[in-house]
């Protein structure tokens, strides 16, 4: 750990901070340090957490993570189901237009022309 103002290493070895105050928190998750550095004297703060208290925040991380992913697929899949639907539309139609041209070929009036002809 560095002094934030001076940058100073600061380890518990070479005392290179001291410990103004200590407030634990009321679940035990965390603790809550006041420093001092002893090169230029800048207070500063540190939170020290238990293990459980990080496996909990991950946990939780992951959670909305697979949230998030569930909601991105589901949205995907919504939008493979209209694409889908619009590709079968556009077969009929090009079926439809391919069964008309052909119809014309063999000399069969369009619906147009046999409309205009009554």
């Amino acid at each position: 750990m560095n002094c934030p103002r001076c940058h100073t290493q600061l380890s518990p070895v070479t005392s290179g901070s001291q410990v103004v105050e200590t407030r634990y928190r009321a679940d035990g998750k965390s603790i809550r340090r006041r420093r001092q550095c002893t090169t230029c004297a800048h207070k500063f703060t540190t939170r020290e957490y238990t293990v459980q208290a990080l496996q909990a925040t991950l946990d939780l991380k992951k959670t909305i993570l697979n949230n998030q992913l569930v909601e991105k697929v589901e949205f995907a899949l919504e939008d493979i189901e209209t694409l889908t639907a619009n590709l079968m539309e556009l077969r009929v139609m090009l079926k439809e237009q391919t069964v008309e041209a052909q119809m014309i070929d063999c000399g069969f009036k369009t619906r147009s022309e046999r409309h205009v002809a009554l």
